[in-house]
């Protein structure tokens, strides 16, 4: 029975430190019911704000609501929120949970239209744009990545642009399909010349081959 009594006990611990560590922003936000503004921001552990996003346990929605129902400055908060996440929660190029919370954090700040708002929406996801170009110029990052791909196209709805490398072949076929001959001989003569004076040899002599035929005929 003693037993039983102290296993209940530790689950009831266990079930309360779970809770406090999910809600830490409900906890905080009435803790410091006392407190300025400014000092709110000094206090709060962005740390756990992070954790929280991460885990599903919340999200910015959810954290814009209770900043509100509070009276808490929604404006400074995220501006804050944006400065720290890219001290303690850098990009990582090769973790896409981590780029892809960049991205709808990003995407949440962009929708407010409040000059702090469009500062944060510009440091989160100017630091994922300038990440990905990195990462596609040393090589890290692959075109045929469509979950990369898909936060490029995002980025670039939002007027973010990333650049990806064309191969030559795709220049080619592109300017074939818009119809830029002088653009293509141009191209293969800078990068072929070789290749351009045997393809025009050979052209020469196909041509003279066929003339000679039908003078023949």
């Amino acid at each position: 029975m003693t037993h039983m009594r102290l296993y209940t006990i530790l689950f009831v611990l266990f079930g309360v430190v779970v809770s406090a560590k999910g809600n830490y922003l409900k906890s905080y936000l009435i803790e410091s019911n006392d407190l300025t503004n400014e000092n709110f921001l000094d206090k709060i552990s962005f740390e756990e704000i992070f954790k929280l996003t991460l885990s599903n346990t919340t999200n910015y929605e959810e954290i814009e609501k209770l900043l509100i129902d509070h009276n808490r400055n929604i404006d400074a908060f995220f501006l804050q929120l944006a400065e720290r996440k890219i001290e303690i929660d850098p990009t990582e190029i090769n973790n896409k949970t981590n780029l892809l919370d960049y991205l709808d954090l990003g995407e949440f700040l962009i929708k407010h239209d409040s000059r702090e708002f469009q500062i944060a929406s510009d440091i989160i996801l100017g630091t994922l744009a300038e990440k990905l170009n990195k990462g596609f110029k040393e090589g890290d990052l692959q075109k045929s990545d469509q979950e990369i791909m898909n936060i490029v196209e995002k980025l670039k709805a939002h007027q973010y642009g990333v650049s990806v490398p064309v191969s030559n072949m795709e220049k080619g076929i592109h300017h074939l399909k818009e119809g830029n001959l002088n653009y293509i001989w141009s191209r293969l003569w800078f990068d072929y010349p070789i290749l351009c004076i045997i393809g025009i040899l050979i052209l020469l002599f196909v041509m003279y081959y066929i003339v000679k035929k039908i003078k023949k005929s």
